[in-house]
């Protein structure tokens, strides 16, 4: 059986609003890549990013009730294993 151990910073996911109808999502990998888009706020980008990642216990409902109430966040995940 092959084990991997994943690091607990594969990567930092931050949800800032520059306005109150939209997200600016930034994604940052632990080897530097960078991936940064606007979302609108009603768009359900949790679950968008948890295609790739695995966010850990619970953090993914409490990432959405802070969008909802319009607080920027941030969370480190873990890469989704192919």
């Amino acid at each position: 059986m092959n084990r991997q151990t994943k690091k607990p910073l594969d990567a930092e996911i931050r949800f800032h609003f520059n306005s109150p109808d939209q997200i600016e999502v930034n994604e940052v990998t632990k080897d530097g890549l960078r991936r940064n888009k606007k979302v609108p706020r009603d768009f359900d980008i949790v679950s968008e990013l948890q295609k790739r990642y695995v966010f850990f216990a619970k953090e993914a409902d409490h990432a959405r009730n802070l969008i909802a109430h319009g607080l920027s966040c941030a969370f480190y995940v873990y890469f989704r294993e192919a």
